[in-house]
C-alpha cells in the first residue's frame, strides 16, 4: 500500500480563522502594550540613572608660547571624538612661559580635582608628575606632548610602559637632527662649521638636542662652534645675543643651528633671525613659526597634529585604559618649511628638489 501523501501548507480550518476585525483589534492591543512597556522602561531608567553626568574636566598646562597650536589640535580632535565643550568636557588652560610657573599651575589643577592633565613639553609633564605624586593623586592621569627625551628626563621608565600615571607623544631627536643636517648639506654642501648658542639658563630640551647634534655632526663632516650665553631670559639676554652676533666674523661659521629653550624662545628669535641673515648664514630652526618670521628652514613635527595625536591617547585613557599600559608614541607627521625670501636675501639658491619636498614655503 503506497504511503499517504505529506500535506504542506494545509489550510487552517474555518473555525480557527480570525476575522479581519479581530486581527485589527489584536494589532492595536499589541501596539498599546508595546508603548506602555516602552514608557515604563524609560521611566525606570530615568529614575535609576538620575540627572545627566557632570562634564569631564581636563587641565592643560602649556610651557612656551610657540606650542599653542598643540592646544588647538588637542581640543579640535577631542571635539571630533565626541567631547563637546561645556556639554561633555570643560578645559582649564594654563599658558606659562617660565619653568617656575608650571608647578603652581599643576597644583591648582590637582586642587580642582581634574579628570586628566594634558601637559605640553617635558617641563610641564615633569611638573604634572611631581605635583600629582606629592599630593597623593597619582590617580589623575597625565598625557604629555612634545616630550623631549622622556626616559633621560625621568618622566617615564620606558617607551613601552611609563611605570607611572603618564603617557603621551615624545620628540624623536635622532630623526629630526639627522634630517636637518641632511637638508643642510643639500642646501650648502660646502658647510663645515656650525655655530650655536648655549646657556645654563635653559630647559633640558636644549641639552638633549645638543647631545644628538654632537653625535651626528662628524658623520656630515661638520664641526661645532659654541657661543656661550650667561644672562638669564629677558632684555639682558637679548642684548647679549646682539653682542655675540655682532662679534661673529665672516667665515667664522657657515651655518647657525637653533637650539630649543626659553632663552632662545619667541622673545629672542627675531633678534637672532635678523643677525644671522645679516651675516648671510643659512639657519636651521625648530619649528615652522620661526621660518615664517624670516628663519631659513626648519624640520619638525606638525604641532597641531601632535595635539591631535595626544587627544587620541587621552581618549583611550578616559575610556578606561591605564596610562602605563599605553606605549609612548612618536609624532606621526613631520614638516619641512623653507623661506624663499630669506634664501634670496642671503644669496643661496635652494635646489628645486628641496622646494618640491617642502610642506611650507614662505615667499
Amino acid at each position: 500500500m503506497p504511503p499517504s501523501p505529506v500535506m504542506e501548507n494545509a489550510a487552517v480550518p474555518p473555525s480557527e480563522q480570525k476575522s479581519p476585525r479581530a486581527q485589527l483589534l489584536f494589532g492595536l492591543i499589541a501596539g498599546v502594550c508595546l508603548l506602555l512597556v516602552g514608557f515604563a522602561l524609560y521611566w525606570f531608567a530615568s529614575r535609576v540613572e538620575g540627572p545627566p553626568p557632570e562634564p569631564l574636566t581636563i587641565g592643560i598646562v602649556r610651557y612656551l608660547k610657540i606650542y599653542d597650536p598643540e592646544i588647538d589640535g588637542f581640543i579640535e580632535q577631542m571635539h571630533e571624538l565626541g567631547y563637546r565643550e561645556d556639554e561633555h568636557v570643560v578645559y582649564r588652560i594654563f599658558r606659562v612661559d617660565t619653568v617656575e610657573e608650571t608647578g603652581p599651575a599643576v597644583q591648582q589643577l590637582v586642587a580642582e580635582d581634574v579628570d586628566l592633565i594634558y601637559a605640553i613639553t617635558t617641563v610641564a609633564a615633569a611638573a604634572a608628575l611631581r605635583e600629582t605624586k606629592a599630593a597623593g593623586r597619582t590617580d589623575i592621569p597625565v598625557v604629555f606632548a612634545q616630550g623631549n627625551a622622556p626616559v633621560q628626563s625621568g618622566i617615564i621608565g620606558s617607551f613601552r610602559s611609563s611605570g607611572n600615571n603618564a603617557t603621551g607623544v615624545a620628540v624623536n631627536f635622532v630623526e629630526t637632527t639627522s634630517k636637518k643636517l641632511e637638508y643642510l648639506k643639500t642646501i650648502a654642501p660646502d658647510a663645515k662649521r656650525v655655530g650655536y648658542f648655549d646657556s645654563v639658563h635653559t630647559d633640558p630640551a636644549a641639552q638633549f638636542t645638543l647631545e644628538e647634534l654632537k653625535n651626528q655632526a662628524p658623520d656630515f663632516g661638520l664641526t661645532l662652534v659654541r657661543y656661550e650665553l650667561k644672562n638669564p631670559v629677558g632684555s639682558s639676554s637679548i642684548a647679549e645675543i646682539e653682542d655675540v652676533l655682532a662679534g661673529i666674523q665672516p667665515g667664522e661659521i657657515d651655518v647657525y643651528f637653533h637650539l630649543p629653550g626659553p632663552l632662545m624662545g619667541a622673545q629672542a628669535q627675531p633678534t637672532i633671525v635678523e643677525g644671522v641673515n645679516r651675516l648671510g648664514l643659512p639657519s636651521i630652526w625648530l619649528e615652522t613659526p620661526s621660518v615664517q618670521i624670516g628663519g631659513f628652514f626648519a624640520y619638525s613635527h606638525d604641532l597641531y597634529l601632535l595635539g591631535s595625536q595626544a587627544a587620541d591617547i587621552a581618549n583611550k585613557v578616559l575610556l578606561g585604559a591605564r596610562p602605563t599600559d599605553i606605549p609612548i608614541e612618536f609624532p606621526l607627521k613631520y614638516i619641512l618649511a623653507v623661506n624663499l625670501a630669506t634664501a634670496n636675501e642671503i644669496g643661496i639658491e635652494l635646489p628645486q628638489s628641496l622646494v618640491f619636498l617642502a610642506d611650507v614655503i614662505v615667499e
